[in-house]
């Protein structure tokens, strides 16, 4: 049985079709064009007797064709494939019918050009799209005439003539059933194939994208959608290559939120994750605006830890500091948690590459070491002693640290 298609589905088979339509709607056309041509040189033998009214049916059987090309290169064609590709056969049917008509009773068309319906028929039934019903109804309609035809004609008086007519009969009748017989099992095959391929564009669509979120999870964390450890590894090696090839600094900023777990104690677990969420946000924006959206990256490296990683020019390594209160400026912002406005800060120690090491790992030591040694001095930024020196003194205390008072009015101004 032919598989039913609802209604979304039919859209999308017919859509599929449409090249194979346009397709075999211009051979429809190529092939009338070269037969119409073949049997008018035929003509000259078959019609002797009527050559000037054969020609003028001929040249209707030419601009058929011509003009079905013409339309199937339009891009409204698909809206009218089953009328004109119909019209069109149906039109060189009568047109075949008109041929035998004219005939006289000493041409041999009389006899053999049903032939041509014979072609026709197979046409519509096996080289277009066109229902079943519509290609019968056509058949049926072209035997109707042939028959109507070769009865009418002064000349039949049945006899011989009528054996003739029935045979020819047979055979078209025969020819339409095996046209009809290919097209049900032409659709049938071609919509099975349509099935198998969308199921199975579907399940590569789908393994496509388990392997997409796969991916984006292995480098992403799932709470706050930043790049995980992994990922900043890896995009943090880059940027220690770019600052080794252009003889920057890789700045490491290592990112700890003070008195965070009394937010999950005193508002529960979903407020704690929604701070997260929002801090995350905040700390990737303000690492994208420190180097206008490129050559750095935030991560979360789990709990209520985050990392930044910024590729500086040589000539910027003095506003270390400002970027470091950016991000706390950040940070502080009031965060709405069911009708309470929490400000939380956070501790943040600075390192960078090749100041305070030879790789990542070594500089992200240092830069953890440092946010430590922040929260024993709150309310200030820890500079790695590599760093320290090249940043602006005036703003650097005796204990290598910037004070946020002094830093955040200048970012905000």
């Amino acid at each position: 049985m032919t598989a039913r298609f609802d209604e979304h589905l039919e859209r999308a088979y017919q859509a599929d079709l449409l090249d194979e339509k346009i397709r075999l709607a211009r051979m429809i056309a190529a092939l009338a064009l070269v037969f119409n041509a073949a049997f008018h040189v035929l003509d000259h033998f078959a019609l002797a007797s009527a050559l000037p009214q054969a020609f003028a049916v001929r040249l209707v059987m030419f601009l058929v064709p011509v003009a079905l090309l013409i339309v199937s290169y339009q891009a409204w064609f698909s809206k009218i494939y089953v009328s004109s590709v119909t019209c069109g056969l149906a039109m060189l049917g009568l047109c075949i019918n008109a041929l035998i008509s004219i005939a006289g009773p000493q041409d041999l068309a009389a006899d053999t050009y049903y032939a041509g319906l014979i072609l026709v028929a197979v046409a519509m039934h096996m080289l277009t799209f066109v229902p079943i019903g519509t290609a019968l109804f056509v058949s049926l309609v072209l035997l109707t005439s042939y028959v109507s035809v070769e009865i009418g004609n002064p000349d039949f008086h049945g006899g011989d003539q009528g054996i003739v007519l029935i045979t020819n009969l047979f055979f078209f009748v025969s020819v339409v059933l095996i046209g009809v017989v290919g097209q049900v099992l032409r659709d049938r095959y071609t919509r099975d194939n349509f099935i198998l391929r969308h199921s199975l564009q579907r399940d590569v669509a789908v393994e496509e994208e388990k392997h997409r979120l796969a991916a984006y999870l292995a480098e992403h964390d799932v709470l706050t959608g930043l790049p995980n450890r992994l990922r900043f590894e890896r995009r943090g090696e880059e940027l220690l290559e770019q600052a080794r090839s252009t003889g920057g600094y890789a700045v490491v900023l290592f990112i700890d939120v003070d008195n965070f777990k009394p937010v999950n104690d005193v508002h529960g677990h979903a407020a704690g994750d929604r701070v997260l969420r929002i801090l995350a946000e905040r700390i990737g924006a303000a690492a994208g605006s420190a180097t206008a959206g490129k050559d750095g990256i935030a991560a979360r490296f789990g709990g209520d830890e985050y990392v930044v990683c910024l590729n500086l020019a040589a000539e910027e390594i003095g506003n270390v500091g400002f970027h470091a209160a950016r991000l706390a400026s950040a940070i502080q912002r009031g965060i709405d948690v069911r009708g309470h406005q929490l400000h939380m800060t956070a501790s943040i120690g600075v390192a960078a590459f090749p100041l305070d090491g030879d790789d990542l790992q070594s500089v992200l030591e240092v830069a953890d070491a440092q946010m430590y040694r922040s929260k024993q001095i709150k309310g200030e930024i820890s500079l790695s002693t590599g760093i320290e020196t090249r940043n602006r003194r005036s703003l650097v205390n005796a204990e290598g640290c910037m004070n946020l008072a002094d830093l955040v009015p200048q970012v905000s101004s």
